[in-house]
């Protein structure tokens, strides 16, 4: 089956923010408790602040009406931005992310992002690498639907992008990514990228094995480098190397 476009994961997948990642978990995590969320709850995420959002907005919605729901996810979804906005400036690319990207659109393969990062920071750091022309559709954590590893995203990902489930590849670093793509019927690829620094600090060498055996179970197929999606797609498509 022909590859028509390809859906990536955006952070520590095409580009890696400069954040504080703990410093941002303890800085929401304060915001939760301060409104009455259980500090057993909150310490289920620790030092992982994208899956705190997700988690302890699922538990609120059990705790507390709606609407105090609502506000308080606002206060602690505002702070998550302004650590990613301030993560942009120092921000990289992932290894032959740009060079990736930009054989794709050489190839007319559409490019989607589905990522727990926000819109605005993802857009800010595409601009910064001068790569926003490379990217047809972006669904965030502010978009309508339910986050990975639901489909909602990847699913309103492909209708943007006029593609087939059978057409598409997904490309991600977490379970997440693979478990969405599974669930929306797209052919998975997990992405295993050396750790940097701050991941190390927040995981052990063992935790490191098992999550990349997870991943190596659970994809369809593992790339350690972004350029290997090239030789996938000239493999499906037949196109000729020159």
């Amino acid at each position: 089956m022909k590859t028509k476009c390809v859906i990536f994961d955006f952070e520590n997948t095409l580009a890696k923010l400069s954040v504080d990642w703990k410093d941002a978990f303890l800085k929401i995590a304060d915001i939760y408790t301060k409104h009455g969320v259980p500090r057993e709850i909150v310490d289920q995420f620790k030092y992982a602040p994208i899956y705190l959002l997700h988690g302890v907005y699922e538990e609120m919605l059990q705790l507390f009406p709606k609407e105090k729901t609502e506000r308080i996810q606002k206060e602690a979804l505002k702070t998550m931005e302004r650590y990613e906005l301030e993560g942009v400036k120092a921000s990289e690319l992932m290894p032959n992310s740009r060079e990736t990207l930009m054989k794709l659109k050489d190839f007319g393969i559409k490019v989607g992002i589905v990522t727990s990062t926000s819109s605005l920071s993802v857009t800010k750091t595409l601009e910064k690498f001068g790569l926003t022309n490379c990217v047809d559709a972006i669904f965030s954590r502010d978009s309508p639907g339910r986050p990975k590893p639901s489909p909602d995203h990847v699913l309103a990902c492909l209708e943007a992008l006029k593609c087939g489930p059978e057409n598409a590849l997904m490309v991600g670093d977490d379970l997440k990514d693979i478990a969405a793509a599974k669930n929306a019927r797209v052919c998975s690829i997990g992405y295993l990228p050396e750790r940097n620094e701050a991941w190390r600090k927040m995981s052990t060498d063992k935790q490191e094995i098992v999550a990349r055996d997870r991943m190596a179970k659970n994809a369809d197929k593992t790339i350690e480098d972004l350029s290997e999606i090239i030789r996938i797609i000239r493999a499906r498509n037949s196109i000729k190397s020159y």
